[in-house]
């Protein structure tokens, strides 16, 4: 498997430098060190380390290497590791204490949210992220770009953000739909950190789950909890329209329509298994499932979940990835199958007295015209020839 080490060297712009070492750890290491150190000799050439918060050691940075190493280890072993890292990070010790991670495979370092852009965020196997970010403005930014750009699966440990902007995070396009969020809040306190976790759906976006005193947990925290199979009775907002005979609406004068049928009934089933509350959101009017615009965004049901007006979507749906839709949605596994039939025109009977005609072909009735044709003439000859010959 090929490791990647991506930093900018130039302050600014980022040049992108991508180094591809061989699996042998220890050479992988090397390539590591030198790089750093060329980078940090770089940054002193460019009066970036004369800066007053650029502090080189400190207890801090050595009980958050502590604390991030006994995540990794207890939690990410068997997941391949990408780090994101800003200026002020990258020439602390806390990065040089981790770079010892076997299993990391990326380096990223960035100064806008465009930098990370450059990071791999997709594999076939279990996946981790580690940002530090002293900044957190280039991340929170990033939440709201490209959404193809972000592993949804992944494992995202998140260190400099506040509580307030972890949250905010959460709440991005990126953040909502992330199953796995984790921060790491430094609080006022000495050696310690205070730990959360993102809840999807849920009324408070991020809970309180452990706090870090410079070398263990207060408590045992359950940092990866599994929070599709029971998502604590949070509202999930479901598009949708009428489309008999899948999705009905029983319709009143003093209220909301109640919603009925076969993808409702699928959708109250889902609902009740994973513990969530349905919020029904009609589609406007006319735009059913969606078309593509000219800008290139969707409206209807389609536009609805990529802007995130809607979470879950049902109305008939058919997998496909027509018009590029698939950037937008993603499918479940499908619980009907159906089969699309064309109707055509039949031709009216024939008239009675063509039904004795029309069985036969072309060349059958021109034999049998010739044939009757014929037939008087031989048999005129036959009984003429055995005429004379009985005189």
């Amino acid at each position: 498997m090929e490791r990647l080490l991506v930093i900018p060297l130039d302050f600014p712009p980022p040049l992108k430098v991508k180094l591809v070492c061989s699996s042998i750890d220890p050479l992988y290491q090397a390539v590591i060190n030198v790089f750093y150190g060329f980078i940090v000799s770089r940054m002193k050439a460019e009066g970036i380390l004369g800066r007053k918060e650029f502090a080189n050691g400190s207890d801090e940075d050595i009980w958050l290497a502590a604390l991030l190493t006994q995540v990794v280890e207890t939690e990410l072993a068997q997941c391949s590791l990408l780090m994101v890292v800003d200026a002020w990070y990258f020439q602390s010790t806390v990065i040089g204490l981790l770079n010892t991670w076997t299993h990391l495979r990326q380096v990223v370092v960035v100064r806008e949210a465009e930098d990370l852009l450059t990071a791999v965020w997709e594999g076939s196997q279990c996946r981790g992220y580690v940002f530090l970010l002293h900044n957190p403005m280039p991340l929170l930014s990033f939440g709201n770009l490209d959404p193809k750009a972000w592993d949804y699966y992944g494992k995202h440990i998140v260190v400099g953000l506040s509580a307030a902007e972890l949250e905010t995070f959460t709440y991005t396009t990126k953040g909502r739909k992330t199953q796995h969020i984790v921060g790491l809040v430094k609080s006022e306190e000495e050696g310690e950190w205070r730990v959360y976790i993102n809840q999807l759906y849920a009324r408070q976006n991020v809970a309180f789950a452990s706090k870090w005193r410079r070398s263990h947990f207060t408590r045992t925290p359950h940092l990866f909890p599994n929070k599709i199979s029971n998502l604590q009775e949070a509202i999930v907002n479901v598009g949708t329209f009428e489309w008999p005979p899948v999705v009905l609406y029983k319709r009143s004068s003093d209220s909301s329509p109640y919603l009925y049928g076969r993808d409702v009934e699928v959708l109250r089933a889902l609902a009740a298994a994973a513990n969530f509350t349905v919020n029904f959101v009609e589609v406007p009017p006319g735009e059913v499932w969606g078309t593509r615009l000219p800008n290139g965004t969707w409206n209807g049901l389609v536009g609805m979940l990529g802007s995130g007006a809607a979470d879950l979507g049902i109305a008939n749906i058919y997998i496909t990835s027509l018009s590029d839709r698939d950037d937008y949605q993603h499918f479940s596994a499908p619980f009907d199958h159906a089969v699309n039939c064309a109707f055509l025109r039949v031709s009216p009977p024939l008239p009675r007295w063509q039904a004795l005609l029309w069985p036969f072909t072309q060349h059958t009735w021109l034999a049998l015209v010739v044939g009757l044709l014929l037939s008087g003439p031989v048999l005129y000859c036959l009984v003429r020839h055995s005429a004379e010959r009985s005189v």
